[in-house]
């Protein structure tokens, strides 16, 4: 029996990484461990990724272990510093044989390097962000830093500018510890042998130039979603009751993002934006759940209430089951109006038919945001409404939408 490892930053990761490793492995199921591991964040949230992941995967019998390793536990596997150090210190909390590593993307704090570097004769396979996006780092981060990442820095007179922003976004991570430089880091790309994507959505246009692209059967995925919804009984149970309190009247369902705290907007504003939205989009006498995001750290919920009381029944949803999923609320989703800036608005389209309320476009981001954030975000929404577009007529094999930012 092969064994795999399987990196997860989110809880939605473990619907796309089953859905990657039952694909490739219909007939004989590898013996899985996940590593819960969200770069920056300490022991008690990636105990609480941990425990929910161990509890919405509990429906699949392969998956023998969830490991949960903070920040700081992974700085401190090697004190020394030494990278063969470092190596034998994560095989005695992880294991030391695997032949696949599974991973969304590596934007994040050199975990997956790491992984990588311990485990070289491993098969490597992406199944993607959310339910498929694939990145390239430098042209992903160059949306918010085009200076430093206008290229793949390979020089020195590159690599300052590029240090300086890796070290502002808090991105060095392991790197930080050892004696790889950041040159090492850069030169090693560790590319994917194979691409197991629900919605294959390739940023830059040539992340899979040369890469095995394979899709999961819709009726798949819709069967591992439900899965993972009937291991939460609890949270079944609490949305039957919001429906059942507020069934003779509209509802809907904002989800909030956590932009104030990575300053790529004023508290203030994002408050006003979110208020703004909601008074365009919903019905006078509604309900409006607020569904925070599980990174969400300032008061956001508090925040809206207070501006936007009145016409509206404001009810922030248990922060119980914040690190939900928004695809595992299938009955609230199906029987209200979703709102949101993001990505469900494609993936609650392609589960559920349902139609997302998104209001982000190019005008809408310049009137909301700084100056210096429109690319990225102008970018990100053009990464779940030009897929959505295509949606209808895509053949459920191909590559859904490919940008075009690195050809020509």
């Amino acid at each position: 029996m092969n064994n795999s490892l399987v990196y997860i930053m989110s809880p939605t990761h473990v619907i796309s990484s089953i859905a990657a490793i039952k694909t490739l492995h219909p007939d004989d199921l590898p013996a899985v461990t996940f590593l819960a591991h969200w770069p920056g964040v300490g022991t008690e949230v990636v105990e609480q990724i941990g425990t929910l992941v161990s509890r919405i995967s509990s429906g699949f019998p392969f998956v023998k272990n969830v490991i949960t390793m903070s920040s700081d536990e992974k700085a401190a596997l090697s004190p020394n510093g030494d990278l063969a150090g470092t190596i034998l210190a994560l095989k005695r909390r992880t294991g030391d044989r695997y032949h696949e590593i599974y991973y969304a993307h590596d934007i994040e704090g050199g975990m997956f390097n790491l992984l990588c570097a311990s485990f070289p004769k491993a098969k490597r396979i992406c199944f993607g962000d959310g339910l498929g996006n694939v990145y390239q780092k430098h042209v992903h981060l160059g949306f918010l830093f085009p200076d430093a990442f206008a290229s793949e820095a390979t020089d020195e007179k590159k690599t300052g500018p590029l240090r300086k922003t890796v070290e502002r976004l808090g991105r060095l991570g392991l790197f930080r510890k050892t004696n790889l430089t950041l040159k090492d880091i850069e030169a090693k790309q560790f590319s994917p042998h194979i691409a197991v994507l629900i919605l294959p959505i390739d940023q830059s246009g040539y992340f899979l130039r040369g890469v095995d692209l394979i899709v999961p059967e819709k009726a798949l995925v819709l069967d591992i979603v439900r899965t993972c919804i009937s291991a939460a009984e609890d949270l079944s149970q609490y949305i039957d009751n919001l429906l059942t309190t507020h069934h003779n009247r509209g509802k809907y369902v904002l989800l909030t993002d956590n932009i104030a705290e990575g300053n790529f907007i004023e508290f203030d504003t994002e408050i006003k934006m979110y208020c703004t939205m909601l008074k365009e989009h919903c019905r006078p006498e509604s309900v409006i759940f607020l569904k925070s995001h599980p990174g969400e750290t300032l008061p956001r919920n508090e925040a809206i209430k207070q501006q936007l009381s009145g016409p509206f029944q404001i009810e922030e949803l248990d922060t119980r089951f914040k690190r939900y999923p928004i695809e595992m609320w299938e009955p609230l989703v199906i029987n209200s109006e979703v709102i949101c800036l993001s990505y469900p608005v494609l993936s609650l389209k392609y589960l559920y038919e349902v139609d997302v309320i998104q209001p982000m476009d190019d005008v809408f981001v310049e009137k909301w945001f700084p100056e210096w954030t429109w690319a990225s975000y102008k970018n990100a929404a053009t990464l779940y409404m030009e897929p959505l577009k295509r949606l209808a007529e895509w053949d459920g094999r191909s590559v859904l939408w490919s940008g075009s930012i690195a050809q020509g």
